[in-house]
């Protein structure tokens, strides 16, 4: 036979079942500590500390203050959204006091902090009818501002401006006249195939409207002719690879869609004053967080 074991309970279960009988014999409500209590049978150890309960007092405040947090950020999302300027401006005075409180914190801690809000914030712009190419532009400029910033209150203010500039953004794109939407999906064209080759037509046609009535309408809203407006872009974001990462030129050249490396080094000098070698060897970070490299290899 096997040996039998008297089965093991806790102390709590204990209370709660001579608790429970209590009440069945007496009809009246009993406390299973105080019992303990009355016949010196409770152990102090386990009362909680004062250190306990301060601890869990500081938690739930910051359950609270989490919950708070959230409230007002989704407020400004939506103040992004909806491209209220006046609103968010006013909101974000009470954020950035509340930011304050985490100023003795980590100076990466505030930096991841704000990098993850500039990916919000051009979601929000982008959801309230910025075109992903504006936005993204926007994106990789305070980003790269956000990673070489070296102090806390440069980063709580960088997440501030980003706020207001993506809700200036949307509201400027909502005020608008029609024949600009044309050139926001231009725009929006390019920056999706900015690494293949772009011919005019193939763009007019995407948009279902004439090669001639789109350069009128681009040149008139930008002050440049579309090709000029892609070989900027271009620039730009081949600038972001030549400082944040180890691509090389060759591969640069190619991905964005120059049609030699020759040809590249002519357009980049052109507006930038310098050769992409000149560039890199002058502005590269020698210690870079995020590296479009990683973008680049995905596509």
């Amino acid at each position: 036979d096997t040996e039998a074991h008297p089965v093991k309970l806790s102390l709590e279960k204990i209370l709660n079942f001579i608790s429970l009988l209590y009440e069945i014999l007496t009809g009246e409500n009993a406390d299973g500590e105080k019992m303990l209590e009355q016949n010196g049978l409770f152990d102090e150890s386990l009362r909680p500390t004062e250190k306990e309960e301060t601890m869990l007092e500081l938690q739930i405040n910051e359950e609270e203050i989490y919950h708070h947090t959230y409230q007002e950020e989704k407020f400004v999302t939506d103040c992004i959204r909806e491209g209220n300027v006046r609103e968010i401006e006013n909101r974000l005075e009470v954020l950035l006091g509340m930011a304050g409180i985490l100023s003795n914190k980590e100076e990466n801690h505030q930096r991841n902090l704000a990098i993850v809000a500039v990916a919000i914030y051009t979601r929000a712009a982008i959801d309230g009818g910025v075109s992903p190419a504006r936005a993204y532009r926007l994106s990789d400029l305070f980003i790269n501002r956000i990673d070489r910033c070296t102090s806390v209150e440069g980063l709580i203010e960088y997440n501030r401006n980003a706020a207001l500039e993506f809700t200036r953004m949307v509201s400027e794109s909502h005020s608008k006249k029609a024949a600009s939407n044309y050139t926001e999906q231009c725009k929006d064209y390019i920056f999706h195939h900015y690494h293949h080759k772009i011919r005019l037509e193939e763009v007019a046609r995407a948009m279902s409207i004439s090669q001639g009535h789109l350069s009128r309408v681009f040149q008139k809203d930008t002050g440049m002719s579309i090709q000029e407006y892609i070989l900027r872009f271009r620039v730009e974001r081949a600038a972001n690879l030549l400082k944040y990462s180890e691509v090389g030129l060759t591969e640069i050249s190619d991905y964005m869609g120059f049609y030699s490396q020759s040809h590249f080094g002519t357009v980049f000098k052109k507006y930038m004053g310098l050769s992409p070698k000149q560039y890199r060897d002058r502005y590269k970070e020698k210690e870079f967080r995020s590296d479009p490299a990683k973008e680049w290899k995905k596509k």
